[in-house]
């Protein structure tokens, strides 16, 4: 079809149609899944994009997302800054955090909340996304630390992102690569250079490798890179103890 709206209708019934095909199905490989995920998605958009009725547009994916047994329509909410003005979300915010409020099913109340999240995120609104992940899981783990953290980089607030990082306790495991990528960001943007460099270091000593050499030397300079290796060459060969992603290190630096 050539028409913007009845193009997105069509889509919007195909992903009505999501329990019929799925729950028909067995989709151990995802294969059935992902064409809800990926290409309907990007068929919808592209109708989206052209539609000139924004808010009409967002009736539709709220009255779409009421029920997602399947997990595959959301996929539509977390791609709506490509095609929705902020006051439409904004107003699809307002929407599912009223019905987030009336819902006393936990399940159901986190399936408002984790919309709200999505068109937080995309609008840069990190406030409000921190707001949505207290009030759908009360005490917050590290991932949802590094999730709030996340987003408040994104939103240009690296300082706020620093305070949510430095609640996770420093013998935690968990996610610590992630943390530490984003801590590395962080002090990145707040101009915390020996702090960025430690942290640099601590990356590349967890898994040496081509990849966080280059995180570190692009942290250092380049022309350290001799140095480096000379030092960590010396320090692996003294192990006493084979490890193999550092004798596959020593490989790819010659």
């Amino acid at each position: 079809v050539d028409d913007p709206r009845t193009g997105c209708e069509l889509v919007a019934a195909f992903y009505e149609a999501d329990c019929g095909a799925l729950g028909n199905c067995d989709d151990s490989n995802g294969s059935v899944g992902d064409v809800f995920r990926f290409d309907a998605r990007d068929l919808f958009v592209s109708f989206a994009s052209s539609c000139v009725e924004k808010e009409w547009l967002g009736d539709l994916l709220l009255s779409l997302n009421r029920e997602d047994d399947y997990g595959v329509r959301d996929a539509l909410i977390d791609c709506a800054g490509g095609y929705l003005p902020e006051p439409v979300m904004r107003s699809m915010i307002e929407r599912l955090w009223k019905s987030a409020e009336k819902e006393s099913d936990e399940y159901r109340k986190r399936h408002w909340l984790r919309m709200v999240e999505s068109l937080a995120r995309q609008i840069k609104d990190a406030p409000l996304f921190e707001k949505a992940r207290i009030a759908s899981w009360g005490k917050l783990s590290t991932a949802a630390c590094i999730d709030i953290a996340q987003v408040y980089l994104e939103s240009g607030d690296a300082k706020t992102s620093l305070s949510w990082l430095e609640r996770i306790p420093a013998e935690e495991t968990f996610k610590a690569d992630d943390k530490n990528r984003l801590l590395l960001e962080v002090y990145g943007k707040l101009g915390q250079s020996d702090k960025q460099a430690e942290i640099a270091w601590r990356i590349f000593k967890g898994y040496r490798s081509d990849s966080t050499l280059s995180t570190l030397l692009e942290v250092i300079g380049e022309e350290e890179r001799e140095r480096v290796l000379t030092r960590e060459t010396t320090i692996i060969l003294q192990e006493e103890r084979l490890s193999n992603s550092d004798a596959s290190f020593l490989i790819s630096v010659g």
